[in-house]
């Protein structure tokens, strides 16, 4: 899957990533539909536009730029003022640029940095992202594409904790999951989609969602059979302690008197 279409794919099921980008509230995206747009009677087409519901909010004109393109800015700006002359030329804009790096902008900014400078034209630079613990999930997932390989997968796997928990809605959860196993792939080809969803421990967390619903309804049987045959699977895949512990809410020490339980048992 080429790049700009991965990040299209996002801002479709998941816009507030994008506003969340811009250092304003996700909560914004309501306010808005993102689209493709085709230019009449041209053989263009615009890939990425938020287009708002109210009057007053600015049109988002998107474009992501993965490789070196000396024209990135001249195509966009010539895509949005034909967009504009065939809809509304008083039409407030905004043009965005998504570089996977800084050194992928085009060095001769002349014809365009007055629209850099007024805001009008805005690059962002996705391996310079700053996170935390406190970045919004949609900024912490735009990062997952250029993040460096041998975290990729522990990323993930926090991205994935963070829908669940975060994401109201299940079937918009289970979307993002999905992105982002997909975004893995594209990071990672030589891993298929099932080793991926392993690592990531998205049929696990299948499992956890059985193991809650067996302690709510109180069939511990079944809760003590899940857990002996899935904590030495997840201790196998490299998962820590700690971390088992958290995702099945339960004690370190059953962890480990789980692990020890199956040790004695293979020997």
């Amino acid at each position: 899957m080429k790049t700009d279409a991965l990040f299209f794919q996002l801002f479709g099921r998941y816009p507030e990533a994008f506003f969340e980008l811009q250092g304003q509230p996700g909560s914004l995206a309501k306010s808005y539909r993102f689209a493709s747009l085709e230019l009449k009677e041209t053989a263009q087409r615009l890939d990425g536009a938020f287009l708002p519901h109210e009057p007053g909010l600015p049109t988002y004109f998107v474009e992501v730029q993965f490789y070196s393109y000396r024209e990135v800015y001249a195509n966009l700006l010539a895509k949005i003022y034909l967009y504009l002359k065939q809809n509304d030329p008083a039409l407030d804009f905004r043009g965005v640029v998504l570089f996977a790096s800084r050194s992928l902008e085009p060095k001769e900014l002349g014809p365009y940095r007055p629209l850099l400078e007024s805001g009008h034209v805005v690059p962002y630079f996705l391996d310079e992202l700053e996170l935390a613990e406190t970045t919004p999930l949609g900024l912490s997932i735009l990062q997952i594409v250029t993040c460096a390989e041998e975290v990729t997968l522990t990323h993930g796997r926090n991205l994935i904790q963070r829908a669940r928990c975060e994401i109201p809605v299940p079937e918009t959860a289970r979307k993002m999951i999905e992105w982002i196993e997909t975004a893995i792939m594209y990071k990672l080809p030589q891993m298929g989609l099932q080793e991926i969803q392993a690592m990531l421990l998205v049929d696990d967390i299948r499992k956890i969602r059985v193991f809650q619903q067996g302690v709510e309804e109180g069939r511990e049987a079944e809760r003590q059979l899940l857990l002996a045959t899935s904590i030495p699977q997840l201790l196998a895949k490299g998962i820590a302690e700690n971390d088992i512990a958290t995702i099945f809410r339960i004690p370190l020490e059953s962890v480990r008197a789980f692990a020890e339980s199956k040790g004695a048992e293979s020997n």
